[in-house]
């Protein structure tokens, strides 16, 4: 009787978890950004209906003079951050500072979901 050896795939295992390709960091950075949308928009709803204030100076000040303004400037400044943050995704400390901001987004938007359910 001949055996008949197979070809060894690298990329099988016999092992039955399956092993995604997945970008955490892209992923993570993409939930930030999204992250961010949503709080311009609950943050210009919220001053729109006089429920909170602007913490930001800066922001504040762009806010008054028009909400697109503080959007687009806001979207503009995370977005850039959310790119300087991608072009060094490798380094320790920048994967520190996504979780960091992934943990803060996160709890910002639950802030805005209570305060909704909560004025409601």
């Amino acid at each position: 009787m001949n055996a008949m050896i197979a070809p060894v795939n690298p990329h099988h295992s016999t092992n039955h978890t399956r092993r995604w390709n997945i970008d955490e960091m892209g992923e993570l950075l993409a939930s930030i950004f999204v992250f961010n949308a949503l709080d311009v928009i609950a943050t210009i709803s919220w001053l729109q209906m006089g429920m909170a204030t602007e913490a930001n100076p800066a922001m504040d000040i762009l806010i008054g003079v028009h909400p697109a303004l503080f959007a687009g400037a806001k979207l503009l400044l995370v977005g850039l951050g959310i790119t300087l943050l991608s072009l060094y995704r490798d380094r320790r400390a920048v994967k520190i500072v996504t979780y960091s901001l992934f943990a803060l987004y996160t709890l910002l938007i639950c802030y805005h979901i209570s305060g909704g359910l909560l004025s409601a």
